[in-house]
């Protein structure tokens, strides 16, 4: 069966009288107004009311007009509009997001007060609502951590922290271990009851120890390659590895192939 229209919109004039048509077409050749309504999935009454309107009052057969909505009292004047649109492409402020914009606004030589959603509105609306200030840092560093000049041992170490449940619901301890990446071999390894920065200077500084590096110049010591866990890029454990002069290598969010070794390892 035909669908009819959703609620709320009515059939376009040419189409009603095209729909009449063929039911006068079908009357004429013998079958019922109800059956063709009922071919064409309309109420006879709906066909009925149509005709009378056609009939009667051809003018209301034409399509009805456009509703002009009033302009909401709080709309930007034009004024404001030019101010929000010279903000928004002003090179100085290229990298604030929508709601700094807005508070630049506020806090501007001639305070506008706009809503940080208007300024979102006008951004779409120019094509500008990219990728703005932290977020434009943080896709930059979207690219592998290179690993293709390691080739030989302790010159790239991988490391990572697991759970380790225990007997106790919700009490779990935490398994440091550190591989090297050329070899596999386990370096280091600790197992404690706190997920904190100390046990992974304690985990580095023993695997140092068990490869005899302490005597080594700082230069040759091995680089870091790790996820971006909160214990990877805590202050404490970048202070750290800044103090030995070990770079550090970060695998990207949620791509295990980054970092395939100490992930496999667990």
């Amino acid at each position: 069966r035909v669908t009819f229209p959703i609620p709320g919109q009515g059939l376009p004039p040419e189409e009603r009288q095209v729909i009449l048509d063929l039911i006068a077409e079908a009357k004429a050749d013998g079958l019922c107004t109800e059956r063709a309504c009922e071919v064409l999935g309309l109420s006879p009454r709906t066909v009925q009311r149509w005709q009378a309107s056609v009939q009667s009052l051809p003018a209301l057969a034409a399509a009805p007009p456009a509703v002009s909505r009033p302009r909401p009292y709080n709309a930007l004047t034009a004024s404001e509009a030019a101010v929000v649109i010279a903000l928004i492409q002003s090179p100085k402020h290229a990298d604030a997001s929508c709601r700094e914009l807005a508070l630049a606004l506020h806090t501007g030589p001639v305070p506008t007060y706009v809503s940080h959603v208007t300024v979102w509105q006008y951004e779409r609306a120019l094509n500008c609502n990219g990728p703005r200030g932290r977020q434009v840092v943080q896709s930059r560093n979207r690219t592998a951590p290179d690993t293709d000049w390691v080739n030989g041992p302790n010159q790239l170490w991988d490391w990572d922290i697991t759970y380790l449940h225990t007997r106790e619901p919700r009490v779990f301890l935490y398994l440091y271990s550190l591989l090297d990446h050329w070899s596999r071999k386990n370096i280091a390894w600790r197992i404690s009851t706190q997920l904190i920065s100390d046990e992974v200077q304690t985990l580095w500084d023993h695997g140092l120890i068990n490869e005899g590096l302490l005597d080594q110049p700082a230069q040759t010591w091995p680089k870091s390659l790790s996820d971006r866990g909160a214990q990877m890029r805590s202050r404490s454990t970048v202070t750290y590895f800044q103090k030995l002069g070990i770079p550090q290598l970060f695998s990207r969010p949620r791509t295990l192939n980054d970092n395939p070794y100490i992930e496999s390892h667990f």
